[in-house]
């Protein structure tokens, strides 16, 4: 994901370099990330296993979701990595929207190092054609301004196309068929109908 951004910034004209200086930072400032114990991050491994093993079996599970949760999957699971110090989810509300905290590196035109994206970022998570994706849909820079041709290519941008490559991943995502919302959580399973017991969180209290 991080090469998305960075391989279309270094295409841009003098002007957009011009423009991007003025809502981005050249400071790096990683967003926060996610302390787990061994035990902790095992045990979201091992949540997240057991959604996709019973996703790939076909049998009925599903996999209900925090910001505190989606913050452990990103400190946990390796195909995640990516993204500690990218993202930092703060909230997720029943009207489906997603927002975090984000830190985007930013190839300069020169390619003379970076300049980083640094807000916040509203998300969306949905069901599109037989798979799921989480976009960008939009970035607010505190005190500044992101113009809409800007706003519009991050949401051009897919989060998970890299994971959905892996066949084990894209067939999970394939099978997940019903993405539910409420205040605080998102909820995803690989059928509809009557909710199975859920896979529990355990970093729940």
């Amino acid at each position: 994901m991080a090469c998305a951004f960075l391989t279309w910034c270094t295409h841009v004209g003098k002007e957009q370099d011009r423009i991007m200086a003025g809502f981005c930072s050249d400071e790096r400032m990683p967003t926060a990330i996610a302390e787990l114990t061994q035990e902790e991050s095992a045990a979201v491994k091992e949540r997240f296993h057991l959604y996709a093993d019973g996703a790939l079996a076909d049998d009925p599970v599903e996999l209900r979701l925090t910001p505190v949760d989606l913050n452990a999957a990103v400190a946990a699971l390796p195909a995640l990595a990516e993204y500690e110090g990218m993202v930092s989810f703060t909230e997720i509300r029943a009207d489906g929207a997603i927002f975090a905290d984000i830190c985007l590196p930013l190839r300069r035109r020169d390619r003379d190092g970076f300049r980083y994206l640094v807000g916040q970022g509203e998300f969306k998570f949905e069901r599109v054609d037989h798979n799921v994706h989480l976009t960008l849909v939009k970035v607010i820079v505190p005190g500044k301004e992101v113009p809409e041709g800007f706003q519009g290519h991050f949401a051009k941008l897919l989060w998970l196309v890299p994971f959905q490559n892996n066949e084990d991943i894209a067939a999970v995502f394939e099978r997940s068929e019903l993405i539910e919302f409420e205040e605080g959580a998102v909820t995803i399973s690989n059928y509809p109908g009557p909710a199975p017991a859920p896979v529990p969180s355990p970093l729940e209290k």
